[in-house]
This record gives C-alpha cells, sequence and structure tokens, in this order.
C-alpha cells in the first residue's frame, strides 16, 4: 500500500497528476503550468520545467548541445523557446507503461465481449529506441515535449509538426513508422473532441 508523505508544497492548484505503475514516480502540472516529476520512495524532485512558457534553462541546455554537435549559429528560433501554452495532459511512456495499458485493454474487453475485436491481438516488443528507456510526454496547447526520464534530455515537437491538430497523449496510439523503422509522431496527437 502506498503511504503518500509530504511533497513540496506548491501556491497553485494541482490540474495533473500521474503515477506511474511501476516504479516510484509521480508527475504533477499545476494551475500555472509548472510540472514536477518526483520521486516518492526517496521525497525528492527528480525533474521540473516551466511547460507553458518559456523554460530559460531547457533554452540554454538545447543551445549548448547545438554548439557542443558543431552547429554554429542556429536557423531561427528554436523549439524550445516557443510558448507551449497550458498544459493538457502528462504521461508516462515505456515498456511498462504499454503493457499495463495493454492488460487494461484486454481487461476491459473480456468485459466487453463486443469490443474484443477492437483490441490489439499482442504485446508487441516496442521500438528499439525506447527499450530499457523511459519517456515523460507533457501535451501543451502548442507543443509536445518528449522528456527522456534517463538522460534528462527533452525533445519538444512544435504543434504544426503534428499538422496543427489538439496535442492529446494516447499510449496506444504510439505506433512504428515504417518508413524510418522509430516512433511514428504524426501518431501522437489525436483531434479534439471538446475535451
Amino acid at each position: 500500500m502506498l503511504r503518500l508523505r509530504a511533497f513540496r508544497p506548491s501556491n497553485d492548484k494541482i490540474v495533473k497528476i500521474e503515477l506511474h505503475p511501476t516504479h516510484p514516480w509521480l508527475v504533477t502540472a499545476d494551475a500555472s503550468d509548472h510540472v514536477s516529476v518526483w520521486n516518492w520512495e526517496h521525497r525528492q524532485v527528480i525533474y521540473e520545467l516551466k511547460a507553458g512558457g518559456v523554460d530559460e534553462r531547457r533554452l540554454v541546455g538545447a543551445k549548448l548541445e547545438k554548439l557542443a554537435e558543431g552547429e554554429s549559429e542556429p536557423k531561427g528560433k528554436p523549439t524550445e523557446a516557443m510558448r507551449g501554452g497550458s498544459v493538457k495532459q502528462v504521461n508516462f511512456y515505456d515498456d511498462d507503461v504499454r503493457f499495463w495499458q495493454l492488460w487494461r485493454n484486454r481487461s476491459a474487453a473480456a468485459e466487453a465481449p463486443s469490443a474484443v475485436n477492437q483490441v490489439t491481438s499482442a504485446f508487441s516488443s516496442p521500438p528499439p529506441s525506447t527499450k530499457g528507456r523511459h519517456f515523460l510526454v507533457i501535451c501543451c496547447e502548442n507543443k509536445a515535449i518528449f522528456l527522456d526520464l534517463v538522460t534528462m534530455r527533452g525533445r519538444d515537437v512544435p504543434k504544426q509538426d503534428l499538422d496543427n491538430k489538439s496535442l492529446l497523449w494516447q499510449n496506444t496510439t504510439l505506433g512504428t513508422s515504417p518508413s524510418k523503422g522509430g516512433p511514428c509522431t504524426t501518431c501522437l496527437a489525436k483531434t479534439s473532441l471538446g475535451l
């Protein structure tokens, strides 16, 4: 049984919360779009960012990374400098989350036999790029932020790269792009139906 201990209080109301199914991780997003990843066993913050606005620490980190890779002058405004807007959703994504999502779908299908044909047949191994890695997906109004919780490196994907669809994450829709053999980023967004 989980005994929740006191965390550092936020001045704003917590509007989004997600627990990892197997790791002692908890992610929260507050009303001011501040996202925190907690390790509740050690009572410490693993990662923090200002997802709705421009997080200066991430912007500086991205610029330093590009300089280290040999890019002398950045071309245009970096994605990290784009305002995200309000946080709509926070989710973990890794092998464990996919397994439990599939299990939950199969359990629901067993209770509703008419839905059996809509459930994927078997748990398939994730694309090689996700094995052993743990991601946090933060969907904002204008961009999605993918944070690798192992390396603590993030990637921002602007809404226009996802055909300007509302950014709502679905663990079950992450597919593999046949042309590139990796995660299909166009599968990461779905049209919002007033949610």
